[in-house]
C-alpha cells in the first residue's frame, strides 16, 4: 500500500544520511558546499506527503463511518462494511501519522 511505499522512502533517506555521515569526505567542506540540504528537503517533501495521505486516510475513515448514510446498502451490510474497513483505515492513517513525524525528526537533524 501507501504507507509501504513512503516508509521505504523514508528509509531510502535514512540510508542516505547513514551514507554521507560515515563519508569521511562529507566533512565542513562537504557541509559548504551544500552536502545534507538535498537530504533535508527530500526529509521535509517526504514528511509534508506522508501527513498529507495520513490526512486523506482519516477522510477515508470518516466517509466508512458515514456508509449507512451514503451507500444503497443494507443496513446490516453496511455494518459489515464498516466493520471489515474501519480498523485497516484507523490502522494505515495511524502509521501514515507516524511515518510523518519520523520523516519530520529526520529532516530536523539536518
Amino acid at each position: 500500500g501507501g504507507a509501504e511505499q513512503l516508509r521505504f522512502l523514508l528509509e531510502s533517506v535514512r540510508s542516505r544520511a547513514a551514507a554521507e555521515a560515515a563519508d569521511e569526505s562529507a566533512g565542513p567542506a562537504a557541509e559548504a558546499a551544500g552536502g545534507g540540504g538535498g537530504l533535508a528537503e527530500d526529509a521535509l517533501a517526504l514528511a509534508a506527503a506522508t501527513l498529507a495521505a495520513a490526512a486523506e486516510m482519516w477522510q477515508h475513515v470518516g466517509a466508512v463511518e458515514r456508509s449507512a448514510e451514503h451507500l444503497f446498502l443494507p443496513a446490516a451490510k453496511a455494518a459489515v462494511l464498516r466493520q471489515r474497513l474501519l480498523p485497516r483505515a484507523r490502522e494505515s492513517a495511524e502509521e501514515l501519522e507516524q511515518l510523518a513525524a519520523e520523516a519530520g525528526l529526520l529532516a530536523l537533524g539536518f
